[in-house]
């Protein structure tokens, strides 16, 4: 398929708003927000999966979008990657200093360690 290249390029410029709307959600640790956004960039990208490579490839609007929307993909990749690795971090630090505890059904700790936790300061 094909479509017009204003219903391309409308369909583009929607995936490289929600791309920034996603980085900012990012960058201020919104995680409800990004799991929306995703979703709603998810479906963008089955719209635009279906698009057939033609003479498109020449529209200079249409070019400049897809490099921007690359760079935005990019760029929101490496900001969830340095924040996944920071919470990965923080988790195993916690696990550290309190390797024994453990929760029950209720939530209630199975048992209390003597050491302070990092929330009780």
């Amino acid at each position: 398929m094909v479509p017009a290249p204003s219903g391309l390029i409308g369909l583009l410029r929607e995936t490289k708003r929600k791309l920034i709307r996603g980085r900012e959600a990012l960058l201020r640790g919104d995680f409800g927000a990004v799991t929306t956004i995703t979703g709603e960039t998810d479906a963008l990208a089955e719209q635009l999966a279906d698009v057939t490579p033609g003479p498109l490839g020449r529209n200079a609007e249409l070019s400049a979008l897809l490099t921007e929307i690359r760079r935005l993909g990019r760029g929101n990749a490496i900001i969830a990657g340095e924040m996944l690795r920071h919470f990965r971090a923080g988790l195993a630090t916690l696990r550290r200093l309190e390797p024994h505890r453990s929760y029950g059904p209720n939530g209630g700790e199975r048992s209390a360690t003597a050491r302070r936790s990092l929330g009780k300061a």
